[in-house]
């Protein structure tokens, strides 16, 4: 079978394939035969380069080949990918999502357990990502409670007031059956401004 058919039996199309896991299909092939074989692929188009160690199965336009949605290639190395969670987005993007902000974001903001320095930047494709070592390791089990942490970590105390629609933030905790004994149980992970805010916000109130 060649290359292209054993990915398609496990990839989608237009879903970013690094080349680690084009390794672990192809198991039994060497490096060199693997890359030749990549190579065959990208030039009957059957498979495209993305970027170094990234490639996808793409599909077929009017206009030409699909190109890669580079947040996808973000998502699946820095946050999440089918059942494991390792990351989200934070900064300005987090703050839009819970309706503290309706700023552009010049750049995607992730906190992930895939990063090692406190702070550094990269592009993918076109996009400008902000990467940041997680403070504790994310997982499906509490990544609702860190999204809640990191929130209120952002939120500025001087623009903190009763005034401030909690609403999303409320509805983010219900939906996912978050207790506020869960939500405290992290207290020592995050800075005081974190606790203090969260407090101060009167959401622990609304979900006892």
């Amino acid at each position: 079978m060649e290359l292209a058919d054993r990915l398609q039996s496990r990839y989608d199309f237009n879903t970013p394939i690094f080349v680690d896991e084009i390794f672990e299909v192809m198991g039994g092939y060497s490096r060199p035969r693997i890359y030749q074989l990549i190579a065959e692929a990208v030039e009957q188009k059957r498979l495209l380069r993305f970027d170094n160690g990234v490639y996808y199965l793409p599909t077929k336009t009017v206009l030409g080949y699909s190109k890669l949605n580079p947040q996808k290639v973000v998502e699946k190395k820095y946050i999440a990918y089918r059942d494991r969670v390792y990351g989200i987005y934070g900064g300005v993007w987090l703050l839009n999502a819970m309706g503290f902000s309706d700023q552009v974001p010049v750049a995607v903001e992730v906190l992930t357990n895939n990063e090692t320095m406190r702070y550094r930047e990269v592009t993918v494709g076109h996009l400008k990502v902000i990467l940041r070592r997680a403070r504790i390791p994310i997982n499906a089990a509490n990544v609702g409670i860190f999204t809640l942490w990191e929130l209120f970590n952002l939120l500025a105390p001087i623009v903190m007031n009763n005034a401030m629609d909690y609403s999303k933030v409320i509805a983010f905790i219900l939906e996912r059956h978050i207790t506020a004994q869960e939500i405290l149980s992290y207290t020592n992970f995050f800075p005081a401004r974190a606790a203090k805010n969260l407090i101060n916000s009167g959401v622990l109130n609304a979900i006892i």
